[in-house]
Parts: structure tokens; C-alpha cells; sequence
């Protein structure tokens, strides 16, 4: 009964609930891990399908966009700002009010207090890796960071600035913004604006990328994970948690309905039908992160779970329609706590000026650049695998080959594992030369079919 039910619930998140703007490519980035299961101890195989594993991605080290700026200057003012509670009207809320760093990017609150002591409707998402989000708020309703970020400003019950021009008086008044406002816009001729505020906050969050173990062990290292983590990971893949949560945010890649198998207790906000005022879209809500997911506490857009051992009940009976065992609550919770990471403490690296991209707001959003095909193998290759034979580091090269093998496609690549088991063996003997073979061999018989392949992906 309870297979029948997992099997029910899971088409229904797929065929139904869960709205993505795109699947997950198994071409665009593949585990490294030996063979075909992931080890859960010394003795026993955890029996993880290396395809379930394809289904998420680490995360990068900035959440870095084409034609946005993200230079030191610009990023340093966004900090500041983002910390200011002069942009609230009574001086009392920042954005970090609501997004505390220290308290992984949220405010322990069910819902969250703005000026005057107002309760907003809904939990505050976190901010960290937000940027990596496909839409952002819960109900989806701004595109982006820069997007969102003016939105809590000028929200009647966050911050309440009364509107645009207030929040430029403020800064305006303030001497200490006019040397970094003019350092992140310097050919702006009014620098301080409220558009180049905004700006400034979202290329800070776009630096908020929290890599931790799980990281590691997607790039191939398996000991990132003790035998009770990995443990947890199969049960989430078993009991059906990938199907929304994926990706590289575990989670901010689709919009689910909450309650697809039974309905949500808190049926008061209807999620993206405020937005949409589309029926499809009552109970809408954008999948959050798991990422940190053991500091964002309370859970859900309504903070009613108080727990993560609650919330995974929830999500087992309103989602999937099964009563998840203790056994396996506490298991999940688990392999969440590998989920946590720090932030990166990498500089924001050289980029294009501010000035140079929007000096004064543009009348309208500039339109999106046109995406660029990838070959991720290629890069895998030109990146890892050829500087490791270079160097002779059989270390890096058993690695290498491993990876290789999660890139392998089916159907016409059906010896493409033959050539990474001759690299294996070449790497284990210490040969160079049969290692080198193994490589001009799969790049000569495949690189044109597997090229080709990616190319009919649609972008």
C-alpha cells in the first residue's frame, strides 16, 4: 500500500505540482563517484543511483551573472547598505533585520516584524545562496536579486520608506555614502540613487554562496559524509524528496503546490495566486533551499513547522501522502546537517564598472543575454584531467577518470566505459602512457557524437 501511494504522490509532483522553467541536464554536470552506488560503510553499498545523484550540482563560489557588476567597490557598498536600518522609516529595520548572516539568512521568526512592530504574512526566506533562486520571494513575483531588493524598502510593512526619492534624501544626507557610492558609479552623474542602491545590495547577495561538505562529496570526495549522512541522503532519494528538491540549492528551481496529496492546514495565503490570479496557482509556492537548512528554522512561507523533524513529517504526509517513520525522519535530518556551509571568503574579483552597465535607470530591464552553449566535459577536461596527466598525479587522474565515467552517455558511447576502466587500471599501475591511451582513445572515437549530442539540447 505504501509503494502504491509513494508511486501516486511522485507523478502527481511530476506531472502536475511541480512547474519548472527547466530540467535538470544529466549532460550539464555528473557526480564523480566510483561504479554505481555510493558506499553507506566499509561492508555495505547504500545502493545511491548515480542518475538520482546527477539530479543536483555543487554550488559556486559567487552566484556571478553576465553583464552584472560584482566589483569590490559595488559589493562593499551593498554590505553596508544591507546592514542600514536608516532605510527603514523609523530607523529601526535593516535588511539584515529580517536576513540575519548569523542566523543562516533568516530570523527564527514564524513570520517576520517590520517597522512599528508590524507581523508580516509570511516567513523570511533565507538570503543565503537566494541569488541562485529561479525567482525569488515565495510567490515568485520578482526575477531576480536586483529584482527584489527594492521590494522590502518600500514595502509598507517591512521597511515602509514612503518611496524612491525618500530613501535618495536619506543617503543623500548621510556624507559618509557619497565616497563609496561614487567609487562603485564613478561615472555616474548623480551616483547616490535609489536604483544604484538596490543595485548594491543585490551584487552583495550575489557573493552569499555557502559551499560546504556536500560540495566535496558531489565532486567526488565520499568521506565528506559519515556513514549516517549518507544514509540519510538514500532515504530523501527513496522516499521521493528529490523530485522538488534538486539542483544545486536543493530546492529554488520550481514552483510546487503545497499539499498536492493532502491539503495544507493553512489554507489563509494562497501563494502565488496573489500574483498570478491564475486558479492553477492556489497554494503555489517557489520550493525553498535546503541549503542550511538546520538554521533556518521555523519552516514552511507560514512558519508553522517549529522543527525540521516536523517539517519532514509534513512534507511526507502533504506531499507525498506516506507517514514517514521516525527512523527515517531522523535519518533525513541527518544528512540535512551536511547541507550547512560557510560563506565564501573569495573577494569579489574584477568586473565591469557599475557606471558602465546603468549610470541612471534604464526605462526598461535590459533584455536577457542570449545563453551560451556549454560543454561541460570539454571544460572537465581542459580544467582537471589534462593538467593531472601533465603532471602525473595519479591521485587527481583516478578522480578524473571516475568523473569521466559519470559523464557517459548511452545508446552509441556503449564502450565509453571500457575506456574509463583501461584508465582506471592504467592510473592503479602507475602507467602514464596506457593512462594517455585511454584518454586520445575516448576523445577520438567520441568527441564529435558526444558534441553533437549537446548541441541538439535545447538551450
Amino acid at each position: 500500500m505504501r509503494t502504491e501511494w509513494l508511486f501516486t504522490a511522485i507523478s502527481l509532483a511530476v506531472g502536475s505540482a511541480c512547474i519548472a522553467e527547466s530540467e535538470t541536464d544529466l549532460f550539464d554536470w555528473s557526480p564523480s563517484h566510483d561504479g554505481t552506488t555510493v558506499k553507506e560503510d566499509g561492508n555495505a553499498a547504500a545502493s545511491i543511483n548515480l542518475r538520482m545523484l546527477a539530479r543536483f550540482r555543487p554550488l559556486p563560489a559567487s552566484f556571478r551573472k553576465a553583464g552584472l557588476d560584482l566589483s569590490k567597490p559595488l559589493v562593499e557598498l551593498g554590505k553596508r547598505l544591507y546592514h542600514d536600518k536608516q532605510l527603514s522609516a523609523d530607523g529601526t529595520v535593516a535588511c539584515a533585520s529580517c536576513h540575519d548572516l548569523a542566523r543562516g539568512g533568516t530570523d527564527g521568526q514564524p513570520t517576520s516584524l517590520g517597522v512599528g512592530g508590524q507581523r508580516g504574512g509570511r516567513n523570511s526566506p533565507t538570503v543565503l545562496n537566494a541569488a541562485g533562486n529561479f525567482r525569488q520571494f515565495w510567490d515568485g513575483r520578482a526575477a531576480t536579486v536586483e529584482e527584489q531588493a527594492g521590494g522590502p524598502i518600500l514595502n509598507p510593512i517591512e521597511m515602509a520608506m514612503p518611496n524612491a526619492e525618500a530613501v535618495e534624501r536619506v543617503l543623500r544626507a548621510d556624507a559618509s555614502y557619497r565616497a563609496p557610492f561614487a567609487a562603485a558609479f564613478p561615472r555616474a552623474a548623480e551616483p547616490i540613487s535609489f536604483a544604484n542602491a538596490t543595485q548594491a545590495i543585490a551584487a552583495f547577495e550575489r557573493t552569499l554562496s555557502t559551499r560546504g561538505r556536500w560540495d566535496d562529496f558531489l565532486e567526488g570526495d565520499e568521506e565528506a559524509l559519515s556513514a549516517e549522512e549518507r544514509k540519510g541522503l538514500k532515504t530523501f532519494l527513496d522516499v521521493g524528496c528529490m523530485v522538488c528538491h534538486t539542483g544545486s540549492l536543493l530546492g529554488g528551481s520550481t514552483f510546487e503546490r503545497v499539499g498536492v496529496v493532502e491539503p495544507w492546514p493553512n489554507q489563509e495565503d494562497q501563494g502565488r495566486f496573489s500574483v498570478s490570479k491564475q486558479e492553477a496557482d492556489r497554494m503555489v509556492f517557489k520550493v525553498p533551499t535546503l541549503r542550511n537548512v538546520l538554521a533556518t528554522a521555523p519552516y514552511f512561507h507560514d512558519g508553522s513547522s517549529p522543527t525540521i523533524e516536523d517539517a519532514i513529517r509534513k512534507m511526507g504526509k502533504h506531499q507525498l501522502g506516506i507517514q514517514l517513520e521516525d527512523a527515517e525522519v531522523s535519518s533525513i535530518a541527518v544528512w540535512f546537517g551536511a547541507l550547512g556551509g560557510e560563506l565564501a571568503t573569495e573577494e569579489a574579483g574584477p568586473g565591469k564598472g557599475a557606471h558602465e552597465l546603468a549610470a541612471e535607470p534604464a526605462a526598461e530591464p535590459a533584455a536577457e543575454p542570449a545563453k551560451a552553449q556549454s560543454f561541460p566535459l570539454r571544460d572537465f577536461m581542459r580544467g582537471v584531467a589534462s593538467p593531472a596527466l601533465d603532471s602525473q598525479d595519479f591521485g587527481k587522474l583516478r578522480k578524473a577518470f571516475t568523473r569521466i565515467g559519470g559523464f557517459a552517455p548511452g545508446g552509441q558511447f556503449s564502450s565509453w566505459s571500457g575506456f574509463v576502466q583501461a584508465g582506471l587500471a592504467a592510473v592503479a599501475a602507475e602507467d602514464i602512457v596506457d593512462a594517455r591511451a585511454a584518454c586520445a582513445g575516448c576523445h577520438n572515437k567520441y568527441q564529435e557524437p558526444y558534441r553533437a549530442k549537446l548541441r541538439a539540447r535545447p538551450l
